[in-house]
């Protein structure tokens, strides 16, 4: 059937500043909740993997992965597995839509990624998050250690680390070319 709501709720944490920073999948544990009638209700995550602006074949694009591994109410396990496609194809407004728009698939078992094309499909379709939504998750942003500036340090790598994906991406629309 169509138009069944599915609403994630994470929390997306990388012990290691130094190890998120210099992996190329820049993976990070996601922790949450899933609520939808294709779950069975509101379920918590059992594990998870964010991948923060990997590269592609073509460098100047870039994802964002999500896989969750999950239950249904009724006890079978589940996987969401969702990506968000960063490309320049649309100009300074693209940015919004390609980081905010995640296209989702949601498969019955735990299902790593070389195993979706024969995995069992129960539903797909796409997250958005508004702009309050957006805003809100903004001020949830938190940065730990032993030190302030150890805080400041890993704040500004992190920082470095987004800021120059985006510009691998959108560098161009920044030229005066």
């Amino acid at each position: 059937s169509q138009n069944k709501k599915l609403d994630v709720a994470l929390t997306i944490r990388a012990e290691d500043a130094d190890a998120l920073i210099t992996d190329p999948n820049h993976r990070m544990a996601v922790t949450g909740t899933a609520d939808s009638p294709w779950l069975g209700g509101k379920m918590p995550i059992d594990s998870g993997e964010f991948n923060l602006l990997v590269s592609t074949v073509d460098p100047r694009k870039k994802e964002m992965r999500y896989r969750l591994f999950l239950r249904h109410s009724d006890g079978t396990q589940r996987t969401i597995a969702g990506v968000k496609h960063v490309a320049n194809d649309g100009g300074i407004t693209d940015i919004w839509d390609d980081t905010t728009t995640l296209f989702t698939s949601i498969y019955k078992g735990h299902v790593l990624p070389a195993d979706e094309p024969i995995a069992d499909l129960v539903a797909t379709g796409i997250i958005r998050i508004g702009l309050f939504d957006f805003i809100q998750e903004m001020t949830t942003f938190q940065v730990t250690g032993p030190t302030p500036a150890a805080r400041l340090n890993a704040l500004t790598r992190f920082t470095t680390l987004f800021l120059g994906k985006l510009l691998d991406v959108y560098g161009g629309l920044l030229s005066t070319s």
